[in-house]
């Protein structure tokens, strides 16, 4: 990997759609005034209950409406030339790559997404690229530990977090 692209992983666990969204709002929300592109990757549709909180939390018609420009619905073909597509529009200094769904598919993308940073490091020179996968957490229970080895940090309700101030105990993999 390039070192001068800055690449970090954040993971986060939801319980239900719903609770993905109630979790992911506000942070994404907050990106979007700080002028952060987002580029999404959802299992599932998601385009109802963001139209849901939205009509509840406290934003300007302008925020919401760049809220709304976001790709909410879900991505069916996580295949590398349908990623591809998506992602050659990065062209900000800082990029949000918002991954959602079963550890399967979070890991078919993901797989793609680092493909297409390999190929493309001279394009992207320069940029900050997060990729906060959003796993199921009806959908595994003893490899957590795994999960969390592959990120940098967390997500949660209150943003992003160092993994051990969240995982109590929680010790990083070396190698």
């Amino acid at each position: 990997m390039n070192n001068l692209i800055k690449k970090e992983k954040i993971c986060g666990f939801y319980v239900s759609n719903m609770h993905f969204t109630t979790m992911i709002l506000p942070y994404i929300k907050k990106k979007i005034e700080e002028k952060i592109s987002v580029y999404t990757f959802f299992e599932f549709k998601l385009n109802n209950n963001i139209q849901m909180l939205l009509d509840g939390i406290y934003a300007s018609l302008e925020e919401k409406e760049k809220i709304l420009k976001i790709d909410w619905s879900n991505f069916e073909r996580p295949k590398y030339t349908e990623i591809e597509k998506k992602l050659k529009n990065i062209n900000s200094f800082e990029n949000i790559i918002l991954v959602c769904g079963r550890e399967t598919y979070i890991n078919t993308v993901n797989e793609a997404i680092d493909k297409y940073i390999e190929k493309n490091q001279k394009k992207l020179e320069g940029k900050i690229i997060k990729i906060i996968n959003c796993y199921e957490a009806n959908n595994f229970n003893e490899n957590i530990k795994e999960i969390l080895d592959k990120h940098d940090k967390t997500i949660n309700t209150s943003g992003e977090h160092e993994i051990a101030d969240v995982f109590e105990g929680y010790e990083k993999k070396v190698g």
